[in-house]
C-alpha cells in the first residue's frame, strides 16, 4: 500500500512538473513605431488576450507601456488593442516558447479609404489646411495652401515659427502623404482629449470651411510628421 501511495505521489509530482514546463510567458510593449515618434506608448489603452473565440484576459495591465503575461499554454493567440485613432487592432501570435518581445504599434492606422479633398481637386481649385498648436509655453500657427495648376499640385507651406514660406510641386509620395493625413485627421475626431497641448486643424475649400478637428491627445502630432515628410522641416 505504501509503495502504491509513493508511486502515485511520484506520478502527480511528475505531472505537475511537466504541466508547469509547458506553460509560457509572453513579454511585450505598446509602442509608437512611426519615424520621429518611436518609443513606448504610455497611454492607458485596453489590451486584451484572446484564444479562439474566448477572451483569456480582458484587460492586461501595462507599466510604462510594457506588459508580461505568464502561464500560457502553447497555441495561437490574438492581442487586441485600440490604436491612437480609436480603431481596434488585432495582432496574432503563436505561443510555442517564451517570447522575448511582442511589439504592438499603437500608431498603426487601418486605412478607411475615405474620399479626400485633395483627390477631388480639379484644375484651378484651391485647398488650405490651417493649423494651430496651443500649449503652456507655445502658440504656433501654420498653413499649407494647395493649388491645382493643369495636372500639377503646387503646395506652399508657412509657419509663424520662422515667418517663412516654402513652395514646391508635389510628387506622388507627397500626395499620398496628404491623403493619408486627411484620413487620419478625420479619425482623430473620435479620440480622447487629456493633454495640455491642443492642436486645431481646419480645411478650407473654395473659401469655405469644410472640416475642423481638435486634437488634444498628444498622441498623433500628424501635422508635424506631414510637414517633415513633405517640406523637410519643423513647424
Amino acid at each position: 500500500m505504501k509503495i502504491i501511495s509513493s508511486l502515485l505521489l511520484i506520478l502527480i509530482s511528475f505531472s505537475l512538473q511537466s504541466s508547469s514546463q509547458d506553460l509560457f510567458t509572453i513579454k511585450g510593449r505598446l509602442s509608437t513605431c512611426r519615424p520621429y515618434r518611436a518609443g513606448n506608448d504610455f497611454g492607458e489603452r485596453q489590451l486584451s488576450l484572446i484564444k479562439g473565440k474566448d477572451t483569456i484576459i480582458k484587460n492586461i495591465k501595462t507599466s510604462m507601456g510594457e506588459f508580461v503575461v505568464p502561464g500560457l499554454q502553447p497555441g495561437q493567440y490574438t492581442l487586441r488593442f485600440l490604436n491612437i485613432f480609436n480603431q481596434e487592432v488585432k495582432k496574432s501570435l503563436l505561443v510555442m516558447g517564451n517570447l522575448q518581445e511582442v511589439i504592438c504599434c499603437t500608431d498603426s492606422f487601418i486605412d478607411t479609404k475615405r474620399p479626400t479633398f485633395i483627390e477631388k481637386m480639379s484644375a484651378g481649385s484651391k485647398i488650405m489646411l490651417s493649423f494651430e498648436s496651443l500649449g503652456c509655453f507655445h502658440d504656433v500657427k501654420s498653413s499649407i495652401d494647395i493649388e491645382k495648376k493643369n495636372s500639377k499640385l503646387i503646395a506652399s507651406f508657412y509657419s509663424s515659427r520662422d515667418n517663412k514660406k516654402k513652395t514646391k510641386v508635389l510628387a506622388k509620395h507627397d500626395i499620398e502623404a496628404l491623403i493619408l493625413f486627411e484620413r487620419q485627421l478625420f479619425q482623430m475626431k473620435n479620440v480622447r482629449e487629456d493633454c495640455t497641448t491642443v492642436d486645431y486643424y481646419t480645411y478650407t475649400v473654395a473659401g469655405k470651411s469644410v472640416l475642423s478637428v481638435t486634437d488634444g491627445s498628444c498622441d498623433w502630432n500628424g501635422y508635424l510628421l506631414l510637414t517633415k515628410e513633405i517640406f523637410g522641416g519643423e513647424i
